[in-house]
């Protein structure tokens, strides 16, 4: 599998991390987590064709995860060579309870845009599934699993392909689903939105907790992603924290990054 973080910083972006998103290229798939603002732009700009994505899963609804939902929707009902309405591919998304009421709204209660949808005929090419724990796809190209998290009743995800396997916590506070979900993965994606429990704001994990979670997983590697402004200047320190309690291979994430497993 490769994968590319597109985004790795918070709802507060840098110069070199902005808004949560990252993609997961299989075998025959390309599977999209979370979708900031601006994550159209960077799949456009990393060579990848919008009307080729075909899976999204969403981990909750703040709107630095899911910005540019309503972008690729409409995205999707496009030929991209002549500019006509003509959707080719359905969109499947995956997200926690919420997903179908979330995207109704979008699509339908807010007055702007409404119009414009029932014109896009959006209904016809969206599989929307509320997913909470478990598996919730299990093919031949990759199997994917979910667990809830504790951040606005957000969830965790897991895809297996060609056995090998990336986790991906989207926001968390410590959570014993996700150090399950994630139990021996090659690859973690957990976010460290904080340097030490100091420094903490809201429902997330700081660099003191998250040594101790990798090391729990078994990770065989573990990306650090959703890092706020504050972290820019503490890099080495928050690696050196984790380093305490976990001894496997640290990767700080900055956008565009590629990774292969």
């Amino acid at each position: 599998m490769e994968i590319q973080i597109l985004g790795s910083g918070s709802i507060t972006p840098t110069s070199k991390r902005s808004y949560s998103s990252i993609i997961v290229k299989t075998i025959s798939e390309n599977i999209l987590m979370d979708i900031g603002p601006a994550t159209l732009y960077k799949l456009c700009r990393s060579g990848y064709k919008i009307n080729e994505l075909n899976h999204l899963l969403i981990t909750h609804f703040h709107i630095d995860h899911v910005a540019d939902y309503l972008p690729l929707i409409h995205s999707k009902a496009f030929d991209p060579k002549s500019g006509k309405i003509q959707p080719k591919k359905i969109l499947t998304v995956y997200g926690p309870q919420g997903l179908l009421e979330f995207t109704q709204d979008l699509l339908e209660n807010v007055k702007p845009w409404n119009k414009v949808t029932e014109t896009l005929q959006c209904s016809g090419y969206l599989n929307l599934y509320e997913v909470l724990s478990g598996k919730f796809k299990e093919e031949k190209e990759w199997i994917g699993s979910t667990t809830p998290v504790h951040h606005a009743d957000g969830i965790a995800y897991r895809i297996d392909s060609e056995e090998k396997s990336v986790t991906y916590s989207g926001d968390t506070i410590p959570d014993e689903n996700l150090v399950k979900l994630a139990k021996e993965t090659d690859l973690l994606i957990h976010e460290c939105s904080f340097p030490n429990e100091e420094l903490l704001i809201g429902l997330h994990t700081t660099a003191s907790k998250l040594g101790k979670i990798a090391a729990e997983t078994g990770c065989k590697r573990l990306v650090l992603t959703h890092l706020y402004p504050i972290c820019e200047t503490k890099i080495d320190e928050i690696v050196r924290r984790i380093s305490k309690d976990y001894d496997g291979d640290i990767t700080v994430a900055e956008d565009y990054m590629r990774l292969i497993i």
